[in-house]
């Protein structure tokens, strides 16, 4: 069976001619379905490369364009979508932000209402130059200026907020109103190695400084 089927597949493969194939059937040497696999594949080879219509090419131009335009219709909305999430900044006559604010000793810490003056700082520097200051001072010199230090750490790697920043705080003689958490500070304007200093009078903003200069803060903290 083996030989025979052999035999026929090479006597199969060595022409393509309808007669010849039709006189293998008539002998009944050659099965219908080898037949009907063959005529498809010699058609296959006849076949001749089709030109594509005017139509097909618009159809292509016209799904590509698609195409195009959900991409750079997510793009242009993700975009829109990160302007939307940043908050405007502090401008005067603004209202502070409402923060949930917590202590250095993990306690609530909400902005009293008789609040004057706010210290806002961001990073080490300002801080280096700001807790240098606070110190020199007596217990409750914030309080009697009816002031309060906002400092924004949520940038602050947890673990050096827990074990070297937090122990480092606790020891400050006054409260600093701790924000951990990022974008809800993002409307304090700022400048790096600076100290913003902003100005209250009924809860709205008055005035806004910044300044990297001990003299200039102390100023602010003392004036009225």
């Amino acid at each position: 069976m083996v030989k025979w089927l052999g035999r026929d597949l090479n006597r199969f493969e060595s022409t393509f001619d309808h007669g010849n194939i039709t006189k293998l059937m008539q002998n009944k040497e050659l099965d219908f379905h080898q037949f009907t696999v063959t005529q498809t594949f010699k058609k296959g080879l006849d076949m001749k490369p089709q030109p594509i219509s005017l139509i097909d090419l618009r159809f292509r131009k016209f799904f590509r364009f698609i195409f195009v335009g959900f991409v750079l219709l997510g793009a242009l909305s993700t975009h829109l979508r990160a302007e939307e999430i940043t908050p405007p900044t502090l401008n005067i006559g603004d209202s502070l932000p409402e923060i949930s604010y917590t202590n250095q000793w993990e306690e609530p810490s909400p902005i009293p209402k008789e609040t004057t003056k706010v210290l806002f700082i961001s990073d080490m520097d300002a801080s280096k130059i700001v807790h240098p200051i606070l110190e020199k001072e007596e217990k409750g010199y914030l309080d009697s200026k009816q002031a309060v230090l906002i400092s924004d750490i949520h940038r602050m790697p947890s673990l050096i907020t827990k074990f070297v920043a937090l122990p480092k705080m606790k020891s400050y003689p006054y409260t600093l109103r701790l924000v951990r958490e990022e974008k809800i500070a993002d409307p304090f304007p700022r400048t790096k190695g600076s100290v913003t200093m902003i100005q209250l009078k009924q809860g709205k903003i008055t005035k806004i400084e910044i300044s990297n200069r001990e003299e200039e803060i102390k100023k602010f903290l003392d004036g009225k």
